[in-house]
C-alpha cells in the first residue's frame, strides 16, 4: 500500500510487533534505517504524500533522526505493557479460543488431535497440551459456543494429558471444565489426584475445577469418560504462567543476573544483589530485601543451587540505589558485549571456581552475547584487572551467626530463615553445615 509508514518493535524474537511510532502519514516508501555511532536512530525514506498522487510527479525524500532517549523511553513502555500482559498474565483460552489461538497437531481418527499448540495470538506462542494414550481433540459447537471437545480413548478410560510451558516459563495455575456435548458421565482430575470436577453429567451447566500452585513447566491430568462413543464440551480451559529465570549452579548455590523495566518479588529461596564498590579484586554486594526495583541491575544467588526460580511484577517499591551508584548495568534487549581489556566491561562467570565478574574469551573474540534482561559489571578503574570475585562476606557472616546460635536441632537456611520441610540445598543444623543432595 506504500502508505502511513510506521516503525514497529518486538520483545519476542519476532513472534509479534508493537506500534512504536507513525513517522510519514499518507503515501511513503522505500525506508532504510541505521543505528548513528551515539545511538540515535536515522531513517531515510521516500514521502510521497505532495505531488499528484496520479501521476506520482512529485516526490521528497525525507531525513528523519529518534534520538537514544526516546528509542530507550519507547521500549521501557512499550517492554513493560507487552510483559504485563503476555508473560505475567500469560493466560490461554485453550477452550473457547482454541482456532483462534491455537492449532490443532498428530491427527488420529478423524479429524481428532493429540496436540494443542498456542499461536502468537494467544499472548505466547509454543504452550502445548497434548496426550500419548488419549483420544484427544475436536471442535464442536456447545451452548452455542465454538469450544474443543474431548472424548475417552476406551469406554471407563481415565487418558492423561500433558500441559507443558514454553522455555522460560512454569506454569502458576490453570482451570478446565465444561458441559456433556453428548450425555454420558465425564470428569477431570489434577496430578494431585484429589482435585476434580467430580463427575460431569449436565449438558447445560459447565463443572470447572482449578489447579493452583503449579510452580513447573509441565503438569498433567486425566480425563475419564464413562463411553468412548461420547464427549464432552470444554468451555473452559484457561492456563496462566509466570515468568522463570534460569540459574547456573556453582558448587552449593546458583547465579545469574537480571534487568527488568518493573518492580518484581522473587521466589522464597533467591536473593538480590546490586554492586555498590569494588576493591581488591572483589565486588562488594548489597542485597535489596524487599524486592527488585525497576531499571535495577542485581545479581541474583540462589542457596539450594536450583536451576531456575520465578518472580513476580509488583508496584511501589522505592529505589535503593541509583544506576549511577550500582556498578551492575542491564539491557532490556540482546546485546553484543566487547570484554577486551581496553573496555571497562565484566560478565558473570566462574574463574578458579570462585563466581565472579570476568573478562572472557569466547574463543578467539573478546565479544559476547548478552541475552536480554541480563546485567554485566562496568568499572572503568580497572585497569589490567582481570575480574571481580563476588564478596560473599555478608551471606558468610550471616552462616556464622546461625552457628553461634542454633544448637536445638532446629535447622535454618544459609539466610537465616527457619526451614521445617528442607528440600535439596545448603542447610545449617544444630551449628553445622549440611548439603542435603
Amino acid at each position: 500500500h506504500r502508505k502511513d509508514l510506521r516503525l514497529y518493535m518486538s520483545f519476542d524474537q519476532g513472534e509479534t510487533w508493537t506500534e512504536a511510532f507513525q513517522l510519514q502519514p499518507g503515501y511513503a516508501a522505500y525506508s532504510s534505517m541505521q543505528k548513528l555511532d551515539n545511538g540515535d536512530l536515522a531513517i531515510i525514506y521516500e514521502d510521497g504524500s505532495i505531488g499528484n498522487k496520479d501521476l506520482h510527479d512529485c516526490y521528497a525524500i525525507n531525513y528523519v533522526v529518534i534520538s537514544s532517549e526516546t528509542l530507550e523511553a519507547k521500549i521501557d513502555e512499550l517492554y513493560a505493557e507487552t510483559f504485563a500482559t503476555v508473560v505475567k498474565n500469560a493466560v490461554y483460552q485453550t477452550g473457547t479460543g482454541c482456532d483462534t489461538y491455537g492449532s490443532f497437531t498428530d491427527t488420529g481418527s478423524g479429524h481428532w488431535a493429540r496436540t494443542w499448540t498456542s499461536n502468537a495470538k494467544s499472548g505466547l506462542a509454543g504452550l502445548i497440551v497434548s496426550t500419548e494414550s488419549g483420544y484427544g481433540f475436536d471442535k464442536a459447537t456447545i451452548l452455542d459456543t465454538r469450544v474443543m471437545t474431548i472424548k475417552p480413548s476406551a469406554d471407563g478410560a481415565s487418558d492423561t494429558y500433558t500441559i507443558t510451558a514454553p522455555d522460560g516459563y512454569f506454569i502458576d495455575s490453570y482451570t478446565i471444565g465444561g458441559a456433556a456435548y453428548t450425555s454420558g458421565t465425564y470428569r477431570f482430575t489434577a496430578a494431585d489426584g484429589t482435585t476434580t470436577t467430580g463427575d460431569i453429567t449436565s449438558t447445560s451447566t459447565p463443572t470447572n475445577m482449578t489447579v493452583s500452585n503449579v510452580n513447573a513447566q509441565s503438569t498433567t491430568f486425566t480425563f475419564y469418560g464413562a463411553s468412548q462413543t461420547n464427549w464432552l464440551g470444554i468451555t473452559t480451559f484457561t492456563i496462566t504462567l509466570k515468568p522463570t529465570v534460569k540459574l547456573n549452579a556453582v558448587g552449593e548455590a546458583s547465579y545469574a543476573t537480571l534487568y527488568l523495566p518493573f518492580d518484581v518479588t522473587l521466589a522464597d529461596g533467591t536473593k538480590a544483589y546490586y554492586v555498590g564498590q569494588v576493591t581488591d579484586g572483589s565486588a562488594k554486594l548489597t542485597e535489596l530485601t524487599e524486592g527488585i526495583p525497576a531499571k535495577t541491575a542485581v545479581v541474583l544467588i540462589n542457596s539450594s543451587a536450583a536451576t531456575s526460580t520465578t518472580y513476580t511484577q509488583t508496584t511501589g517499591l522505592t529505589s535503593v540505589v541509583s544506576e549511577d551508584a550500582n556498578l551492575l548495568k542491564g539491557t532490556l534487549s540482546s546485546m553484543t558485549l566487547d570484554l577486551s581489556e581496553s573496555t571497562p566491561y565484566y560478565s558473570l562467570g566462574k574463574l578458579s571456581d570462585e563466581i565472579g565478574f570476568y573478562k572472557f574469551q569466547n574463543g578467539e573474540t573478546t565479544t559476547i552475547t548478552l541475552g536480554a534482561n541480563k546485567a554485566y559489571l562496568e568499572y572503568s578503574a580497572g585497569g589490567d584487572v582481570k575480574g571481580f570475585a563476588l564478596d560473599l562476606s555478608g551471606i558468610t557472616d550471616a552462616i556464622r551467626n546461625i552457628e553461634k546460635s542454633t544448637e536445638t536441632g532446629e535447622i535454618f537456611d544459609i539466610s537465616g530463615r527457619r526451614v521445617t520441610n528442607p528440600t535439596r540445598g545448603l542447610y545449617i543444623v544444630n551449628g553445622k553445615k549440611v548439603m542435603i543432595k
